[in-house]
């Protein structure tokens, strides 16, 4: 039992130290490709005039100095032309997040108009099923009903109700 254990022991150990080893590997692999990456990164120096600067001393005569500055406007109007550009995109994305604000109150009007219609239907709809129906009266019914407002009994004028006197002969 205990030869047992003091196997798994060293196997253990020695796994620990083989993944130590692996480790300090993979960092020193992933430090070489960072610096591979800014070696990379590192471009060509252009001169005035935009031309690749290849170890020259630089003089300049008086073509080239006309061909740098003709360069040098030409970036600065694509740089301003690109602000505009910028600008002008920043402008449209404000209209359409208000144009998509305005639609949405729009749509939350729509629909919240539509819920107060369909709740003054289902209101119309509950009234009159509480309503009482009325049904239809036939005529028998009319004339049963008109029978009983008029009395039975005939009115008499007043002098002939009074009893006649009888006359002694």
């Amino acid at each position: 039992m205990i030869e047992k254990v003091k196997t798994i022991f060293s196997t253990i150990l020695h796994l620990a130290a083989r993944v130590s080893v692996l480790e300090h590997e993979n960092r020193g692999l992933y430090q070489v490709i960072e610096l591979q990456k800014k070696k990379g990164r590192q471009g060509v120096r252009l001169n005035l005039a935009g031309e690749a600067n290849k170890g020259l001393i630089n003089c300049y005569s008086p073509g080239k100095v006309v061909k740098a500055r003709e360069y040098q406007e030409e970036k600065e109007r694509l740089r301003i032309v690109e602000e505009e550009a910028k600008l002008e995109r920043k402008i449209q994305r404000a209209a359409n997040a208000l144009r998509n604000k305005q639609e949405k109150a729009k749509r939350a009007a729509d629909r919240e108009a539509k819920a107060v219609q369909k709740q003054l239907a289902g209101e119309v709809e509950l009234a009159a099923k509480r309503a009482p129906k009325k049904q239809p009266v036939s005529t028998a019914l009319k004339a049963k009903k008109a029978a009983l407002v008029v009395s039975t009994k005939r009115k008499v004028p007043s002098k002939a109700r009074r009893p006649a006197k009888v006359v002694a002969q």
